[in-house]
């Protein structure tokens, strides 16, 4: 039986986690393990069937509905290695036969496959994001990724900031801001 393994990759937009994911994705398949890659149907940023780094790179991948994340488990079979999931903090129960994300996370790893897992901790008002702190909790290893303060240009960001009090999803990068600490305090007030 193979030994599973749950990493988390988290941090603030523009920190780099889709392009960590990506990394390590590149890593399985020289290894030559048998990767599948999802994501949510509510991100859209880029083709529909590829997810993607700001630095250009991208994988085809699987669409699962937001409100479904127990759909992944219909698209492993025991010939998987490695599951990656993309933009995890969109993935949320609005049914209650559903399974959670952290459901089905734990059931691969349970089953023997690596799953790395990308997404945000935080909203733009710094509240933990759905069940990214459960899968923080229960997995092997999290990465907490900074990106560079776009305020001072200084300090490392922790925070991702938005400006007025809409949705608390809004998908894209459309007027976020990675903020460290003080630039964040700054712009609420």
């Amino acid at each position: 039986m193979k030994t599973g393994s749950i990493v988390v990759i988290t941090g603030p937009m523009r920190s780099g986690k889709s392009e960590e994911l990506l990394r390590r994705v590149k890593r399985f398949q020289i290894a030559e393990k048998h990767v599948l890659i999802f994501k949510p149907d509510q991100e859209n940023r880029f083709e529909e069937d590829h997810t993607a780094s700001r630095d250009f790179r991208q994988e085809r991948c699987i669409i699962v509905p937001a409100s479904s994340p127990g759909y992944i488990n219909a698209h492993v079979d025991e010939s998987v290695d490695v599951v990656a999931i993309e933009e995890a903090q969109f993935y949320s129960v609005l049914s209650k036969t559903d399974k959670t994300i952290v459901d089905v996370v734990q059931g691969l790893s349970d089953r023997g496959i690596e799953v790395v897992v990308a997404g945000l901790d935080m909203d733009t008002e710094r509240k933990p994001f759905h069940f990214m702190p459960e899968l923080m909790a229960v997995a092997t290893e999290v990465i907490k990724l900074k990106a560079v303060c776009e305020g001072c240009r200084e300090e490392p960001a922790a925070y991702s900031y938005r400006e007025g009090k809409t949705s608390r999803i809004l998908v894209g990068d459309g007027g976020y801001e990675a903020l460290c600490q003080t630039c964040y305090n700054k712009k609420k007030k």
